[in-house]
């Protein structure tokens, strides 16, 4: 024995009603992700932004020369982005950049 025909309209209309919900959400969560990576960069692209190696930005990093990034997580490993206006304003003029940082004791 079935359902009755108000029974599976009711059960379609919660279907369609959590279908709704969840693209919402997916929706949401994209569109999130595409606001964090249009204003963090990851190590490649910050190097493709500057125009620099990925490895010329290491050996930046570890002489503390680079621009300031954001360490996502409390770990060694943990990966780093950098924001977008950092980039720029390195990217604009690198030795200032560098000296304006020294003079006020970065946090990176």
């Amino acid at each position: 024995m079935g359902l009755s025909i108000l029974a599976r309209e009711w059960l379609r209309e919660q279907q369609r009603q959590r279908l709704a919900e969840r693209l919402a959400a997916e929706q949401a969560a994209q569109a999130a992700a595409e606001a964090y990576h249009a204003e963090f960069y990851d190590r490649q692209r910050a190097a493709d932004f500057l125009g620099i190696s990925v490895h010329k930005l290491k050996r930046l990093m570890a002489e503390g020369r680079a621009p300031a990034c954001v360490k996502n997580g409390e770990t060694k490993q943990a990966t780093v982005r950098w924001p977008i206006a950092e980039l720029r304003a390195y990217k604009a003029d690198p030795v200032a950049y560098v000296a304006a940082r020294a003079g006020q004791g970065s946090p990176a």
